[in-house]
């Protein structure tokens, strides 16, 4: 999806959709069970990869875990 242009880069650890559009076709091609998984698994890849600059990360945190149903 990046080669295509659909998902950009604003710097090597940020990732987003180009156009929200595309983000609501994503995620309605995905069952919600999934999407639930994926946002847990990037949450906790956040956190593994970033646990010493972690308050640089607490609104995507929130973001992921909130969707993922998650309380974390």
């Amino acid at each position: 999806m990046c080669r295509l242009g659909f998902i950009k880069e604003s710097s090597p650890d940020h990732f987003f959709f180009s156009e929200d559009i595309v983000r609501q076709i994503v995620y309605n091609s995905i069952s919600r069970r999934d999407l639930m998984l994926y946002h847990r698994a990037v949450g906790e890849t956040i956190e593994t990869f970033h646990q010493n600059t972690l308050s640089n990360y607490y609104e995507q945190l929130a973001m992921h875990f909130t969707i993922a149903n998650d309380s974390h």
